[in-house]
């Protein structure tokens, strides 16, 4: 029965949009393939950094499981902190891009050099206090009341990991600041370095090759450390060298105003701190369906490593289009902005529609990529694959609705205008959706109980409030800048 509604409300998507603003125009055939064209061109080469660089996650994971199970839960209480702080700063660093892509467009060559300049002061200055807080992690954690034996083995690994701020920091800058400039293609080839190199050190340093002494744990922090050192260095080289970028580089050895630190932080805090919330929720969504059962807890967990994996897509079409239509509105073009955001936006639906779909289809094939599906029978487990086969096809609504939440931030982020995004985020799934959720778990509704598909079901309920909310801002922002230029 759900599983019929899911699909009938996928079929109703289409006309339910064509009422709301934006979305409506997404419908009304006026776009050429021209218009989506380069919008794919500096999506996919972000796609394919953005795949590469999650599969890190999973050989360390793989690493620290060969260390025992006390290495492998103190790893991934450092991963998931780490992991966390990391995407706050990268929200904040996207404002790079966006400033580059708008100079860019107006074709003013030396802001695009100052707004370089300045972000790697922001750099400067965010690293000594981002190392002393990954130092001192240890103390954090025995207040959050984790065991000091496991913290003890932490420590090597955040102390290892202290040293890799600086790097990761003027090594992001960069990235962002070639992301403005459409250069997409050289972020893939130097995440296609930097992830086997990443590989091969954390693997010498842990298990101890070469010569080397087996650093355990530690040796995932600094191997981590030398790789993100030596690509930076890497990738700084490149820049100051190529003749295309040369005369970008000249104003870093000019002493002058910091001009654009304030308007990074302006555009790329409200980013941060959003991932980090919607981190946050999912977090405690999996808190909440903890108390459920456990056969509760690893299907949420076969859905949340799919929904983690495939949103990579959204969020790199997300940034193309933000830089797409950064250089339309940086060169006074709003009509051609508005084409790339519409370009985006169906692109987004049309892969997430089919993603959707496989869920819907073949669920039991997902499930079997983490679980013995013959086993979980013999052992009678089929609540497990009933579960996750639910899950799977309510978060393929949820995960179609999110690809045009998260275009839509895009579109926004253009504008230069986050802080809605973040606003309306809190609001929608803090205030609106956890609450729907939890008491739908726990109380039944028109007969039936939902359980822990509520849980799924109130967040796809607060993605699509979330879409109308942005689309609506989306409209307004659109026609101001039409009035203005």
């Amino acid at each position: 029965m759900r599983l019929y509604l899911s699909k009938c409300f996928l079929k109703a998507i289409p006309k339910i949009f064509r009422k709301i603003p934006l979305i409506s125009s997404v419908f009304s055939g006026s776009l050429s393939f021209q218009d989506f064209l380069p919008l794919w061109k500096l999506a996919l080469p972000l796609v394919l950094s953005g795949l590469v660089e999650s599969s890190l996650g999973l050989t360390n994971t793989l690493f620290l499981s060969k260390l025992g199970p006390e290495d492998l839960a103190a790893g991934a209480l450092v991963i998931w902190f780490f992991a966390t702080l990391m995407v706050i700063i990268w929200g904040v660093f996207t404002g790079i891009s966006v400033l580059v892509s708008h100079q860019f467009g107006a074709g003013n060559t030396r802001a695009i050099s100052t707004i370089l300049r300045d972000s790697i002061f922001l750099s400067l200055i965010l690293t000594i206090p981002l190392f002393f807080l990954i130092w001192n992690l240890g103390a954090v954690f025995i207040l959050l009341g984790q065991s000091p034996s496991m913290v003890l083995k932490a420590v090597p690994y955040m102390h290892a990991l202290a040293f890799s701020v600086l790097p990761d920091l003027v090594g992001l800058s960069f990235m962002q600041f070639l992301v403005g400039l459409g250069k997409t293609k050289t972020n893939l080839f130097f995440s296609l370095t930097w992830v086997p190199l990443s590989i091969f050190l954390n693997y010498i340093f842990v298990f101890g090759s070469f010569g080397l002494p087996s650093l355990g744990i530690a040796g995932l922090g600094w191997g981590t450390c030398l790789s993100f050192w030596m690509t930076s260095f890497g990738l700084g080289l490149y820049l100051f060298l190529h003749p295309a970028y040369q005369k970008y580089m000249r104003v870093l050895k000019i002493i002058s105003r910091i001009k654009y630190l304030w308007d990074l932080i302006k555009v790329g805090l409200p980013m941060g701190l959003m991932y980090s919330l919607e981190i946050g929720y999912f977090l405690t969504l999996s808190l909440l369906m903890a108390r459920l059962g456990l056969d509760q807890i690893d299907a949420n967990q076969v859905a949340l490593q799919y929904l983690g994996f495939l949103s990579t897509f959204s969020f790199s079409m997300a940034q193309a289009i933000t830089v797409r239509m950064g250089y339309s509105l940086g060169a006074k073009n709003p009509g051609v902005a508005h084409r790339a955001s519409q370009a985006g936006i169906i692109t987004a639906m049309g892969f997430m529609g089919c993603v959707a779909l496989i869920y819907l289809l073949f669920p039991k094939v997902l499930i079997g990529f983490d679980f013995n599906l013959t086993q979980l029978q013999q052992t009678h487990h089929e609540n497990l694959i009933s579960q996750a086969a639910k899950f799977l096809a309510v978060m393929g609504l949820f995960q179609f609705l999110e690809s045009i939440r998260l275009t839509l931030f895009g579109t926004l982020r253009a504008y230069k205008d986050t802080k809605f995004t973040l606003i309306s985020s809190v609001f929608c799934f803090w205030g609106l959706a956890l609450p729907l959720g939890y008491f739908f778990a726990h109380h039944e509704f028109l007969f039936l109980n939902l359980g822990a598909m509520a849980y799924w079901s109130a967040a796809s309920f607060g993605a699509f409030i979330n879409i109308i909310l942005l689309s609506s801002r989306y409209k307004f922002l659109r026609n101001k800048a039409e009035l203005v230029f």
